[in-house]
């Protein structure tokens, strides 16, 4: 199971970083040269709020729905947030929308990931176990701005950003939904 969790740290880590760090440039890119130009102080600011409901919708969907499927649908909700990005045509409502819900999702994986992880493993190895998976997050933290930066660099750069910022977060989906065993309802035990 470390390795699992540590490669959902790792691409939650590598495409949240690469999404926030180059926010501004993300945000410039979406609007194509038109009119409208993103204001991304405001659009963080309105991000910061609609993180809130994302966090209370994870916390209430993981004791009904199973710790699984509510980290597969908000990473799959991240995903198809910054795909959207590309198909909509730009505005400040639109950016600010589908960020906004964006991440959402992303601090319900957060959220997710802080509740699952611990309990997957024994109570003797616990701590340990979980700081490695945080540290595969921190490499994966470490990789983003290296990777994303040489990604702006190309011509077609907003559109190989939001593909792999999209696909770090389908990846986690598929992992979250088919490699992952579910611990709702059990009890943390000494061994497992």
């Amino acid at each position: 199971p470390a390795l699992t969790i540590g490669a959902l740290f790792l691409l939650q880590s590598f495409a949240y970083y690469g999404l926030t760090t180059w926010f501004a440039r993300f945000a410039g890119a979406y609007s194509g040269g038109q009119s409208f130009r993103p204001a991304p102080a405001l659009n963080l600011m309105l991000i910061a709020v609609a993180e809130v409901p994302g966090l209370f919708l994870t916390i209430s969907l993981i004791e009904r729905l199973g710790r699984r499927p509510v980290l597969a649908l908000n990473y799959a909700g991240a995903a198809c947030m910054i795909v959207l990005l590309g198909l909509v045509p730009p505005s400040q409502a639109a950016f600010t929308a589908i960020t906004s819900l964006a991440y959402s999702f992303i601090v319900g994986v957060w959220t997710g990931l802080y509740v699952y992880g611990p309990e997957l493993f024994p109570t003797t190895v616990r701590s340990s176990a979980f700081a490695v998976c945080g540290s595969m997050g921190k490499l994966g933290g470490f990789l983003s701005p290296i990777v994303f930066g040489a990604l702006w660099d190309r011509p077609d750069g907003f559109t190989l950003t939001r593909w792999t910022v999209a696909g770090a977060f389908g990846m986690a989906a598929l992992i979250a939904m088919l490699a992952i065993k579910e611990t709702m309802g059990t009890r943390l035990s000494d061994s497992h």
